[in-house]
Parts: C-alpha cells; structure tokens; sequence
C-alpha cells in the first residue's frame, strides 16, 4: 500500500528533502486552509498533500506542559510541535514522588503524561507553536500552564507524498491525538503553590 510517514513514540518516522523549515515561510511553497463549510483542513506544498476532516466543535485543552519537540510541520504531515503534558492531578502527584528524588520519572510519565501533535490553523499560531520551546521535562520549575483552542483532527481526506497515496499511523486520530491549533496561551507555571 502506502508509506507510514509519520510517528510518535514507536512509530517509523521517514524523511523527505527539505526546502524551508519554516512552514508558512513567504517564499514556500506551502498552502494552508481550512474550510469552515466543510471542516477540512489542508496543508500542501508541491511534493505534499494532506487534507483532514476537522472535529464541528471546538475543544479547549489545558495542562501542564512537561516538554515541547519540534516536527517538521508539512514533511510530519503538517504537525508542528509535539506537546507532553500533565493534568494536575498527575502533576501534584510527580511533584510529591520525583522532585528533587533523583529517581528516574520514566515508568511516571509512560503512565501519566499525555501527547498531542500540535497544528496551525495560521501563521501566527505556527509561529507561537515554533516559538514554544520547553525541554523542562522532569524539572518542576520548568514546567508551563497551557491553554489550547481548536478541533481535533477525526479523519484524512487524502494524503500524499509525490502524487502517491501515503497512511498516517493509525493512533493519528485516537483521543484528539492530532490537534488544529486556533489560540494558544502559554506561560511559567507557579510552582510555589
């Protein structure tokens, strides 16, 4: 069939050449738009095709942002950012076990932490998402409060790399996995509460 072109934690991620880093660059050759008739979302360039269903409601996630990683925005199908994140409970939980223990988090944050690939619906929100950088991970005092408007992504349209059909791996679309970013907030977390 097609390639897998994209992953998050086991998944195969595959490369493809590069042009600009930089999505919604003047100068790229990336389309982006939404459809608010029809809830799709595109994102293409002249190698790259990806058109998604978008969720009709919008949804607001918050949390605890643990960590940040840079995608490659249309070469990972159009993600941006990858977000892991706590909720507070989760969160007070870590705080009482590991701060400050020494003790490896690893078998806490494989339980607890959650994931979303983060998109954009515009520049200005690929430019907040580029911008958002938090490699804090299990430093307490690095951690950020968040807030994200949008829609999740419920179904691929199409999908294609070189004019030939690709499959995006199939927890994309599990539990809001995928996330068409519309406003973000961001900001240090107070930890001495």
């Amino acid at each position: 069939m097609g390639h897998i072109i994209m992953g998050i934690g086991g998944f195969v991620l595959l490369a493809y050449a590069a042009t600009q880093d930089n999505p919604f660059a003047k100068n790229s050759s990336e389309v982006i738009s939404v459809d608010p008739e029809t809830q799709s979302f595109t994102v293409s360039d002249n190698k790259r095709y990806f058109e998604y269903q978008l969720s009709a409601e919008k949804s607001v996630i918050h949390g605890i942002a643990t960590m940040t990683q840079s995608q490659r925005g249309i070469k990972d199908a159009g993600a941006l950012i990858t977000l892991h994140y706590f909720d507070e409970k989760s969160a007070k939980k870590f705080s009482q076990k590991y701060a400050g223990s020494g003790q490896c988090p690893a078998p806490f944050f494989n339980r607890h932490a959650k994931q979303k690939l983060l998109m954009a619906s515009n520049p200005e929100i690929a430019e907040k998402l580029r911008a958002w950088k938090n490699g804090a991970y299990k430093d307490v005092s690095g951690w950020q409060d968040f807030k994200l408007t949008g829609r999740c992504l419920t179904k691929t349209i199409k999908a294609e790399v070189k004019g030939k059909p690709v499959r995006l791996p199939r927890n994309f679309y599990s539990r809001c996995l995928t996330f068409h970013v519309e406003a973000i907030e961001y900001s240090p977390r107070n930890v001495s509460s």
